[in-house]
């Protein structure tokens, strides 16, 4: 046997003996270890997400369900589950949480240079970056200038 084979199966017997030594001793079981990470605090605090999630799909099936006459597509496809048909934001829960601002009454110029920084990041919103990252400045500038039109 070559020296090398001799260090693996010396090593391996120890790490085997090793977690001989450990069970027998009453070391950590994976219930000890549901104990100490606490898995109500993990579920608590994975519970926000699922829930601004799941709150968000039902925004996404409702602008769905809605009559886009009087917007274009692109505004229904991009804004409409967020801000509203008619960019008036929305807020969800008892508590008057805003998902996202009224963009109603702001003008082309305006609309068009916060457009601007969402998609610069210089303000931070990976979900506009994400929508404006595939826009052209094209469809930015119909997009400010239909949001400038809503009374």
């Amino acid at each position: 046997m070559s020296i090398g084979k001799i260090i693996g199966l010396g090593s391996a017997a120890i790490v085997v003996i090793l977690m001989i030594y450990i069970l027998m001793q009453g070391g950590s079981t994976p219930a000890d270890v549901k104990e100490t990470v606490g898995v109500a605090e993990f579920k608590s605090a994975a519970k926000p997400k699922s829930e601004e999630e799941k709150k968000l799909e039902e925004l996404e099936e409702k602008a769905k369900e809605l009559s886009y006459a009087e917007t274009s597509k692109l505004f229904a496809s991009k804004c409409v589950a967020c801000h509203g048909r008619n960019g008036e934001g929305r807020i969800l829960g008892p508590a008057g949480a805003s998902l996202a601002p009224s963009i109603k009454g702001k003008s082309e110029e305006y609309i068009m240079e916060r457009l601007e920084e969402y998609r610069q990041n210089r303000v931070e919103n990976t979900l506009m970056k994400g929508l404006l990252n595939n826009s052209s400045d094209e469809e930015l500038r119909a997009l400010a200038k239909e949001i400038a039109s809503f009374e």
